[in-house]
């Protein structure tokens, strides 16, 4: 992959295809990570709750929910 001497080194023909292969990756990963980072997930949450027959669910999901959107959906 280098041509090395007392005073240099330099990269082969298969070095240098090599780096150009590595930082295209590197560049996909970091665009992924920054896009990650910037997406809305709040657009994609679905958030099914089941209830037991006979509880006033108004009590329980309403301060729930309102949590729920105060946390997550910010």
């Amino acid at each position: 992959m280098f041509y090395r001497n007392k005073r240099d080194v330099r990269l082969t023909a298969s070095g240098v295809v090599l780096l150009r292969e590595v930082g295209g990756v590197i560049e996909i990963i970091e665009s992924s990570i920054e896009k990650s980072k910037n997406t809305n997930l709040g657009d994609n949450i679905t958030l099914v709750i089941g209830c037991l027959d006979g509880i006033d669910s108004s009590k329980l999901l309403i301060p729930f929910i309102k949590k729920f959107r105060r946390n997550i959906l910010l």
